[in-house]
C-alpha cells in the first residue's frame, strides 16, 4: 500500500482532531443516511445507487488506510446522476485547512480509483448532519 495514503490518514502526525462528537445523531436519524454498515467503531452509510458489495468495499479500504479503526468516524456513500459522492463528517473548523483538503482529496482519489474504476467522483466535507461544507472534485 501507499505509504502516502497510510500516513494521510494519521491525523494524529497533523495534530488535527477530524471526529465528530455527534455519532449519536447520525445513529438516531440513521434512515435518513441510508443502510448502514459499521466498521472498527466507525459507520458508513450508502444510499440508492450504492450498493451493498461497494459500500463494504469502500469501508474495507478505509480500514485499510487506517481512517476507520479505533475513532468513531462517519462516512456516507451516494450517487447523484453519474458521480459519485463521498461524504466525511468532520468539524466545521477544518473544512477550509489546506492539509485537511489534501488529505481528503488523497483519501478520496485512492477509493475512487480502487473501488469505482476511477468514475467521476466528489468528496464532500460535511458537518454532523450530512450536510456538506466543502466540495472537492476528484481527478
Amino acid at each position: 500500500m501507499n505509504s502516502r495514503i497510510k500516513m494521510t490518514c494519521l491525523w494524529s502526525v497533523f495534530g488535527l482532531t477530524l471526529l465528530t462528537s455527534s455519532l449519536w445523531a447520525l445513529n438516531a436519524l440513521a434512515t435518513d443516511f441510508g443502510d448502514l454498515i459499521k466498521f472498527d467503531g466507525s459507520e458508513l452509510y450508502y444510499c440508492e445507487g450504492v450498493t451493498k458489495a461497494e459500500a463494504q468495499e469502500v469501508g474495507d479500504l478505509l480500514v485499510q488506510v487506517e481512517y476507520f479503526g479505533g475513532d468513531e468516524r462517519s462516512v456516507q456513500l451516494s450517487r447523484s446522476g453519474d458521480t459519485i459522492e463521498i461524504r466525511f463528517v468532520i468539524k466545521s473548523e477544518f473544512k477550509d485547512d489546506k492539509e485537511v483538503m489534501d488529505s481528503f482529496q488523497v483519501i478520496g482519489d485512492f477509493i475512487v480509483n480502487a473501488a469505482f474504476g476511477g468514475q467521476r467522483a466528489e468528496v464532500h466535507l460535511c458537518d454532523d448532519w450530512l450536510e456538506t461544507l466543502r466540495v472537492l472534485k476528484l481527478s
